[in-house]
């Protein structure tokens, strides 16, 4: 899974470079502008065509605020104990990643023509699930599923850069990190029902890279986005409960897809 989407980056990077590279070999630079000072204007491109340039000042902004809506899918990277099978009969963990809900603002920095710094605080929704299965006798098992819910507030500090416009759409990468906190942990949770417990650090960060393409309509510009985020903190809590010894590290893998509005 990892390696298809840093092969989708590596298509993504080759990409901009040729379009640079392709408006950079053509005389003029790009499309003048040209019409009233309004939401659109007409552009003369290289072949001599005019073309509706929506938002054609938008750029020229210090600061574009925003908002996202979008979905992640999370999973975790397990890091077993050495000898796993000493764990009170632990005989396999396995985790399976859930889909989750996205809400953010979006702040835009402009640095300069091609890159920008965003920040972007967001509420995430989170599902997982780990699966441990145990062994009865040498010849049986049974597994017992721990159902995981976070919800996050996370907060990202990217640096995006930008192609050449090319009519009223651009493509971008974005990379970075982001740190936050689980406002529903249970780390500090202690077991009073006689059943253990899978705790999770509260606090998590890690570095996230993505690439997306800006949509530029009449009134907002519009932008899909898919970003892939590594966890670096290891976030199990060891308490020596049943569900925790088996386990020696976990980090957070999270997929997001995300409809920039701004």
């Amino acid at each position: 899974m990892f390696a298809h989407f840093f092969r989708i980056i590596f298509i993504s990077l080759f990409l901009l470079g040729f379009v640079e590279s392709s408006f950079a070999q053509k005389k003029g630079g790009g499309p003048t502008i040209s019409g009233p000072k309004s939401g659109t204007s007409t552009a003369t491109s290289h072949t001599g065509k005019q073309r509706v340039l929506r938002l054609p000042k938008y750029d020229r902004g210090w600061f574009h605020p925003g908002f996202l809506l979008g979905m992640n899918y999370t999973s975790f990277a397990i890091r077993y104990v050495p000898d796993i099978k000493k764990y009170d009969s632990v005989y396999a963990v396995r985790q399976i990643a859930q889909p989750g809900f996205d809400l953010g603002i979006i702040g835009d920095f402009r640095l300069s023509n091609h890159f920008s710094v965003r920040i972007v605080p967001t509420l995430q929704f989170v599902e997982r699930k780990i699966d441990f299965e145990f062994s009865i006798r040498h010849d049986s098992s049974y597994v017992k599923t721990k159902p995981i819910t976070s919800y996050l507030m996370m907060f990202p500090i990217d640096f995006k850069y930008r192609s050449e416009r090319i009519n009223n759409w651009r493509a971008y990468l974005v990379a970075g990190g982001r740190g936050g906190f689980d406002m529903g942990s249970n780390s500090k949770l202690k077991d009073k029902s006689g059943k253990d417990l899978l705790k999770l650090q509260k606090l998590d960060y890690g570095v996230e890279v993505g690439f997306g393409f800006e949509f530029y309509l009449d009134y907002f510009k519009l932008s899909p986005e898919i970003k892939m985020y590594y966890g670096l903190s290891n976030q199990v809590v060891k308490d020596g409960g049943v569900f925790s010894n088996p386990i020696e590290r976990l980090n957070t893998k999270m997929f997001m897809f995300t409809l920039n509005f701004e």
